[in-house]
């Protein structure tokens, strides 16, 4: 799932235009008079800033990365950090870009941004709900940590969490998944959200080879075969 979209693609619009001006730059037949030891030292400053846009981009976009913005105050989750970050980090690019001549100008969408921060204070509150106070980000750097290792291998550990008792309705099917990875990658998400209220309880899952053996209360949600 990827949060705060709209700062994101905001964010991205200032990348792929700061791009477009510096090959545009050094397309002209006079860069190279342009590059004065002051100039190329601008540059790189310009270059460097683009890349902690970049990086904080991907830090807001991932629940796991965006907790060290995330503060709890008297009133509740706040972001404030995030917006702070965001406001200086274009002040620094327009700083920047205007030492070097550069004419960028996109709409700074700051509504945008503060909509994005209102969705995923409501998302935080709604896990929080969910989990209790204190589990949330841990259960976060279990699961992303779990999807990691399935990512990375190519060989796929038995899962069993316990078996069902009698009287539930427990449904177990044999399959052969179209995308192995991505069912075992399910799987990781499944057995670290065996505590969540809303989510139909996992029982196990067993490599059979090509095909999987897959266990868990009976739910929509959770028959995975594709």
């Amino acid at each position: 799932m990827q949060l705060n979209q709209r700062t994101c693609k905001q964010l991205g619009r200032y990348i792929i235009k700061a791009v477009s001006a510096v090959k545009v730059l050094q397309s002209q037949d006079n860069y190279d008079e342009f590059l004065t030891l002051e100039n190329h030292i601008s540059l790189c400053k310009f270059l460097k800033i683009l890349k902690d846009i970049k990086n904080f981009i991907e830090d807001i976009s991932q629940i796991r990365k965006l907790i060290v913005f995330i503060q709890e105050t008297d009133y509740g989750i706040s972001l404030e950090r995030l917006k702070d970050k965001y406001v200086k980090l274009l002040e620094k690019f327009h700083e920047s870009a205007s030492s070097l001549q550069f004419n960028i100008l996109v709409d700074d969408k700051i509504d945008d941004v503060h909509k994005d921060i209102d969705e995923t204070i409501e998302f935080i509150q709604t896990y929080k709900r969910n989990f209790g106070s204190g589990s949330l980000f841990q259960l976060i750097e279990k699961t992303s940590k779990d999807i990691q290792n399935v990512a990375n291998n190519k060989l796929f550990e038995d899962v069993v969490i316990q078996e069902p008792y009698d009287n539930e309705n427990v449904i177990t099917k044999v399959f052969e998944p179209d995308d192995k990875k991505l069912f075992w990658i399910r799987v990781a998400v499944l057995k670290n959200s065996k505590d969540f209220a809303n989510v139909a309880k996992f029982y196990g899952a067993i490599n059979l080879g090509n095909q999987v053996r897959f266990t868990a209360e009976s739910s929509e949600e959770t028959l995975m075969t594709n």
